[in-house]
């Protein structure tokens, strides 16, 4: 369990959680904290793995903690984060910062790498060229596995007359001077006020596709309903422009689901994963869903279709299953969190559900299976879990590790859980498990 050296109540430490793709380095969101008499200004801290071989390397050390050089009051620093391929590179949103006169309008940071001290400085700070008060830009944000291109959700930005339709703007890398220009912006063809466009956003591992959440969005009569819609790059060489070619929605969609609010891509494009944390189930208002769509393989048809509906076990109402989702690089393992789950007499503990695609390629069609079927295989909790804790609010998926967090827990201070697996064998099925990686608190 990771917690901050200068932890504080009010903190929420885990709001947001990105790791690196060697698995070196931990990056946790706090955008709470007050920072030289800002509240909500925000910090960022930088866990590294112990590369002492003598030591315990199952340890995590903080090594760093960031701040904005300009931050203010009430930025919320940290509110989303993403790391590079390579660690190289950290993106950092601040969607509540003002801008000139512009109330939350919202700003991103990049912090670089400095190979000689092992430390990140900030290198740019980026705004929307159109940008306006109240339109959280960096509300979400994510980086592509070179760094080429930056994507940064602006969910309340008015478009036209529709106020809180939302914006994604997209940021290329300047190869001769190491800084990123805004190249794109993008809004839904069929965008309507207060769709939230951009709550939530993912980029595929070679920047072809774009997935851009909008949960507020209205589908026939269900208000609030949600979309999420696919953009892909131009295959031009000579055009780096992003256009949109699908809009998913679910097929038993209701009113009030919010589908969009959490979604995952897997590495090769195939698997989507979407959740509708309010989505009712039976009679459980709120329980929430998770969808699952897989890319038709046929390749005169670029289009994804709806495959499977993922609930919890044992769901109940107000869970909020789906509020955050996560899908490991090769599809196999889906992460879900559903932080508003009671456990025994406390309330919103939180959990999280761990999925596994059927591997078993021999069995039995008549028990409705098919290597194409997630099947829940755990659920998780914290050891020390408690009342209000919202374990499961941010999800991850790495190679070796599940993180997750309760950024609300111990007072408003928060909690990062780290997970590691262990596989057992048996027969022809490879069943994943997950043990608590450590109770240390750094």
């Amino acid at each position: 369990m990771l917690t901050a050296n200068d932890w504080k109540q009010n903190d929420h430490f885990g709001f947001s959680i990105s790791i690196s793709k060697d698995e070196n380095i931990l990056l946790i969101g706090a955008p709470g904290p007050i920072f030289e008499d800002n509240e909500e200004q925000g910090k960022v801290y930088i866990f590294q793995k112990n590369q002492n071989e003598n030591q315990n390397e199952n340890e995590w050390n903080q090594i760093q903690m960031l701040t904005a050089n300009d931050g203010k009051e009430n930025d919320n620093f940290g509110f989303s984060i993403s790391i590079s391929k390579d660690n190289n590179i950290l993106l950092i949103g601040a969607p509540y910062a003002k801008v000139g006169d512009n109330k939350e309008q919202g700003k991103v940071y990049i912090f670089q790498k400095n190979e000689n001290e092992n430390k990140w400085n900030q290198i740019q700070i980026l705004t929307a060229n159109d940008g306006k008060e109240n339109d959280y830009f960096g509300f979400s944000i994510s980086i592509s596995k070179d760094e080429n291109i930056l994507l940064i959700g602006a969910p309340g930005a008015k478009v036209g007359d529709n106020k809180e339709q939302g914006k994604v703007y997209i940021f290329q890398k300047n190869q001769n001077e190491n800084e990123w220009n805004q190249i794109q912006m993008l809004t839904a063809n069929d965008g309507k006020q207060y769709d939230g466009f951009g709550v939530s956003i993912s980029i595929s591992k070679d920047e072809n596709i774009l997935l851009i959440g909008a949960p507020g969005a209205k589908v026939g009569d269900n208000e609030e309903q949600g979309k999420v819609y696919i953009f892909q790059k131009n295959q031009n060489e000579n055009e780096n422009e992003w256009n949109q070619i699908q809009m998913l929605t679910a097929n038993d969609g209701k009113e009030n689901d919010f589908f969009g609010v959490s979604i995952s891509i897997s590495k090769d494009e195939n698997i989507l994963l979407i959740g509708a944390p309010r989505a009712k189930v039976g009679d459980n208002k709120e329980q929430g869903k998770v969808y699952i769509f897989q890319k038709n393989q046929n390749e005169n048809e670029n289009k994804w279709n709806q495959i499977q509906i993922l609930t919890a076990n044992y769901g109940k109402e107000n869970d909020h299953f789906g509020f955050s989702v996560s899908i490991s690089k090769d599809g196999n393992i889906l992460l879900i969190g559903a932080p508003l789950f009671n456990f025994d007499s406390d309330i919103k503990q939180g959990k999280a559900y761990i999925f596994q695609k059927n591997q078993n390629e021999n069995q039995n069609q008549n028990q409705n299976q098919n290597e194409n079927q997630w099947n829940q295989i755990q659920m998780l909790s914290s050891n020390n879990g408690e009342e209000d804790d919202l374990f499961g609010f941010t999800v991850l998926i790495s190679d070796n590790y599940l993180v997750i967090s309760a950024p609300i827990s111990y007072s408003h201070k928060g909690r990062v859980y780290l997970f590691n697996q262990k596989q057992n064998n048996s027969q022809n099925q490879s069943k994943i498990e997950y043990d608590l990686k450590s109770e240390k608190e750094l």
